[in-house]
């Protein structure tokens, strides 16, 4: 769940902040001694050590509970040491600090509250990005120089560090199809400045999911490398790299930059004429079609009986101070609508930010009420169910599809006991100094240290249509 941290007053005091020093070559290299792959990342004032497997993408609605564990046990178990943690760009003088996740700063906390992991050996980086139902903000408002200065401050205040290794911005659009200089030129100027000022180390640019390769790869060599604004305190990229999209990438070799590839398991494949999201991830089949199909039958059945009795009994009898029975009619809603839901991503989206708020809200108000307090449970319990084999039914979709995938990357020569496996080993096989990726993988460490996939394989994997 996303959630915003609001603004401590004495984050404008002189307090210190709780989390001193950087990433040093010293601590990096003593950190990653035991990992054969490393890589090296270039600050301007020295080359520390890097994983190419690191923390960050983590999935939308991923619980916090989760997200901690993910975050920890990527350092702890597996000896990655990048973490990325996430921000949205806000106004200036907004009310609330943009964090996307507050796990990440708490499980930042206990890992360096551990006199096993030193704040040293960690590269930390914080992604800047558009919120998908945040307000809209101009370039200036998210790239001026004032507001770059202003987002970087409450990024380390929110971590409670002393130092961000690298700042990553997401570049608008605007700013990519334009091909402006100037407001690129702004924003690097106040980066430089912070790395004077000690506040972070470098900093690199990440790019709009609408840009295509092509957009992108122009901006790259037309702009950002360009003499009147290239500058060595960038000192990292950040694309897509997934099977999909990104393997050939090797434009940053030009800058001597760091390559940093997120979302290695989301892709786009076409449903009828729609193109649409697609998380690569082994589901393991809990139920047959047929048991799934026979659920959703049964939980739709007893949903709408409850939801019936409301509107015939229990909401006339509670009428003034009762819930509309148009709030307590998911069931009906849903059955309606089900043969409209054909993507799994699609239907998390809309669960999570308008189906659950609301039935939490029609609960409270339901429990408020001394007639409806007993109905409430009977609901909730109704609903719930009902929502567990919707989830299935739609996640039967994808779940075939990435079985389909996972198929054709082993005809390729992708071997792996795993889809989520298959396609991490491809990403990490491309031109990618480090994959950032949130989900738990038991194999981190064992995938880190496999040998490349062949360029032949590559060349295969990249040139599938992926529909």
């Amino acid at each position: 769940m996303l959630r915003c941290v609001r603004w401590n007053p004495r984050w404008k005091s002189g307090v210190s902040l709780l989390h001193l020093g950087r990433a040093t070559a010293e601590d990096t290299s003593s950190f990653t001694s035991q990992v054969n792959s490393k890589r090296l990342l270039r600050f301007p004032t020295e080359n520390v050590t890097i994983t190419p497997l690191g923390y960050g993408s983590p999935t939308m609605f991923t619980k916090e509970s989760r997200m901690l564990d993910h975050i920890k046990d990527s350092v702890l178990v597996h000896n990655n040491n990048v973490i990325q943690t996430h921000f949205w760009y806000a106004a200036k003088d907004s009310e609330a600090v943009s964090l996307a996740y507050t796990a990440e700063p708490v499980a930042i906390n206990e890992l360096f509250g551990d006199d096993e992991v030193s704040r040293n050996s960690i590269v930390l980086t914080a992604i800047l990005d558009d919120k998908l139902d945040g307000p809209a903000l101009n370039p200036l408002e998210k790239l001026s120089k004032e507001a770059v200065k202003y987002q970087l401050d409450r990024i380390r205040r929110a971590l409670d560090i002393e130092v961000l290794d690298i700042a990553f911005l997401r570049l608008p659009a605007e700013v990519i199809e334009s091909s402006s200089k100037a407001v690129i030129q702004e924003t690097i100027a106040a980066l430089e400045e912070a790395i004077a000022e000690k506040q972070i180390q470098g900093y690199g640019f990440a790019f709009p999911s609408t840009s295509t390769t092509i957009q992108t790869e122009t901006f790259i060599q037309n702009v950002l490398f360009a003499d009147d604004v290239w500058r060595s305190g960038c000192v990292a990229l950040q694309i897509p790299i997934n099977i999909q999209e990104g393997l050939t990438f090797d434009l940053h070799q030009k800058k001597q930059v760091a390559l940093f590839g997120e979302l290695p398991l989301d892709i786009h494949v076409k449903v009828g004429r729609d193109v649409k999201p697609l998380n690569l991830s082994s589901v393991p089949e809990k139920l047959s079609g047929e048991e799934i199909a026979l659920k959703l039958k049964e939980s739709f059945s007893f949903a709408l009986n409850v939801e019936q009795k409301y509107r015939e009994t229990i909401h006339p009898a509670n009428s003034a101070t009762a819930p509309s029975p148009d709030d307590i009619a998911w069931a009906h809603i849903l059955a309606y609508q089900h043969e409209q839901f054909n993507n799994f991503a699609e239907w998390v989206y809309i669960r999570e930010t308008q189906i659950s708020p609301r039935i939490e809200e029609t609960l409270n108000a339901l429990n408020q009420v001394e007639g409806t307090k007993e109905f409430a449970f009977a609901y909730s319990v109704a609903i719930r169910e009902l929502l567990r084999y919707f989830d299935a039914s739609i996640e039967m979709i994808a779940r075939n599809l990435n079985q389909d995938i996972q198929t054709k990357l082993q005809e390729i020569g992708v071997e792996a006991e795993t889809l989520q496996e298959a396609v991490i080993h491809t990403a990490l096989s491309s031109n990618a100094d480090c994959i950032v990726v949130g989900e738990d993988l038991p194999t981190r460490g064992g995938l880190m240290e496999k040998p490349k996939l062949s360029r032949e394989i590559i060349e295969a994997v990249n040139s599938q249509e992926w529909q």
